[in-house]
């Protein structure tokens, strides 16, 4: 940095050379030679936050300043002193104005701040000693000079106390966590209804505990993002809300004080809750969980309307698809009725068919989907395996045979439940002594346990049951693996 001092009385220019290690910029900054050095510090540090890459920094004063120095080369030798102290305080502002170093760069602060400090204070000795000898020429300096020198005292206690208190140990803290991180959610379909039940029992003082239940796949998980991220705009009085996913069978018992919602995420589990003035909403695939926990409202999340779910297929599919031939409309109405208004698939569907704008290809995914919807794009990975998790949870091998052998009937069929029990006991899978009312007993239980795990669902007739079409899907895929495993058995033996 090349600094300029002008002195109008003598039409002389002094330079100081540049330090090799300082930033070469240029300010031009005037300030009386009254100036303290913390005066001085500030103007440095406040025209450098608004300067160019470019600066000169020149100052200029009246030789009325020191009227008793009629010698020019006293006058030079006082102007060449005041040109190391501004030497110093420009080190000075280039090691404050970086600010981004504070933290990184704090303990080497602390040394070049000491060390420029000292060299300060050799300047303001040096300035002190020309004042004296001044004296013994019978002159002397202004009261600015003194009130300088005085300032340079002042600055050396002050920095002297910062000095002591640094370095730390602990230089930083976390910023505090949000109350409420938001959750990336897609726009949704069909759910504004449902949200606003679930609002509404949030503002309910008296409602302390909320269950969503119902089958994999009809957007339960969306539900409560909804929820949370609502929360980044309306609060309803809670301090801080806590999303919970649980993935494995377990045991819970949570304990909540204060004022906090509970967002909790789980598949199948016996939990213990306890609250204090907080709020619980579980999602849950198995009605049991609900009854276990006892919550003040629950409620079973369906599947979508037809409407709703041509709405959510089309959203995805994307409107140049759409209308890249008038038969596909058509055609996509026949695909949405197969997914019999399951989110899960209807999305995994509308994503695969989006480069699809031929009627053909369109035909052709509606025959895949009736024959063989196993091979559809996505559909094994992303559909069947995420619904299969409730037929992995039941509890023995057993019930599970029960449940594949209602997949031989249509899909969508009422069966009647007599007539299903008298089935498997004719298949002898329930067998128990003979005793014809024990085993139909024993029937309608299992019905019952998959009933509330949402792999079975009660028909218009209260004596009815029927299998959802995916779910329907779901088991012959589980019926085909299954008997290529027991092949390759075969095969090793």
């Amino acid at each position: 940095m090349a600094i300029f001092f002008n002195s109008r009385a003598s039409n002389r220019s002094y330079r100081h050379p540049p330090h090799s290690s300082l930033i070469q910029t240029k300010l031009d900054l005037r300030l009386p030679i009254s100036s303290s050095p913390s005066h001085i510090f500030f103007h440095l540090c406040h025209t450098q936050s608004r300067a160019s890459t470019s600066m000169s920094l020149e100052l200029q004063f009246p030789s009325s300043i020191f009227p008793n120095f009629k010698h020019e080369s006293a006058h030079g030798e006082l102007i060449d002193c005041v040109s190391l102290v501004m030497d110093v305080a420009t080190r000075l502002w280039s090691c404050t104005s970086k600010h981004s170093s504070y933290i990184i760069d704090l303990e080497e602060n602390l040394c070049s701040l000491r060390k420029e400090v000292e060299e300060l204070k050799n300047v303001g000795e040096d300035v002190k000693r020309r004042v004296e000898d001044a004296g013994k020429h019978h002159l002397k300096g202004r009261n600015e000079v003194n009130g300088w020198l005085n300032s340079l005292k002042v600055l050396e206690k002050e920095v002297n106390q910062i000095l002591e208190k640094g370095p730390f140990d602990v230089i930083v803290d976390g910023l505090p966590s949000a109350p409420v991180d938001e959750k990336p959610v897609e726009k949704t379909v069909g759910l504004d209804l449902m949200f606003a039940e679930v609002w509404k029992w949030l503002a309910d003082e008296k409602v302390g505990i909320i269950g969503l239940y119902g089958m994999g796949g009809v957007e339960k998980t969306t539900l409560l993002k909804k929820i949370n991220n609502e929360f980044l705009e309306t609060k309803l009085g809670f301090d801080v809300l806590i999303w919970v996913v649980v993935e494995k069978l377990a045991n819970i018992e949570t304990i909540v004080y204060g004022s906090g919602l509970i967002l909790l995420n789980w598949g199948f589990l016996i939990p213990m809750v306890k609250t204090n003035l907080s709020k619980l909403i579980f999602t849950t695939r198995s009605e049991d969980v609900c009854h276990v926990v006892e919550p003040h409202k629950h409620v079973k999340v369906e599947c979508f309307a037809p409407d709703e779910a041509l709405s959510l297929f089309w959203m995805k599919v994307g409107e140049d698809t759409f209308n890249s031939h008038p038969e596909i409309p058509t055609l996509a109405i026949e695909i949405v009725k197969q997914c019999k208004g399951l989110p899960l698939a209807l999305v995994t569907i509308g994503r695969a068919m989006v480069d699809k704008k031929t009627p053909q290809r369109w035909d052709r995914a509606a025959q895949v989907l009736k024959t063989y919807p196993s091979t559809f794009s996505g559909m094994e990975d992303h559909v069947f395996a995420i619904l299969a998790f409730n037929y992995d949870c039941l509890s023995n091998d057993t019930i599970k045979s029960y449940f594949l052998y209602c997949a031989m009937f249509p899909s969508d069929y009422e069966i009647l439940e007599d007539k299903l029990i008298e089935l498997w006991i004719g298949e002898g899978l329930l067998i128990s002594s003979y005793d014809i009312q024990k085993a139909q007993n024993q029937g309608y239980d299992i019905i019952e346990s998959l009933k509330v795990t949402c792999l079975l669902e009660s028909a218009e007739s209260e004596k009815q049951v029927k299998m959802h079409d995916m779910i329907h899907d779901m088991a012959l895929w589980l019926t085909t693996k299954i008997e290529e495993k027991k092949k390759k058995v075969v095969m090793k033996e």
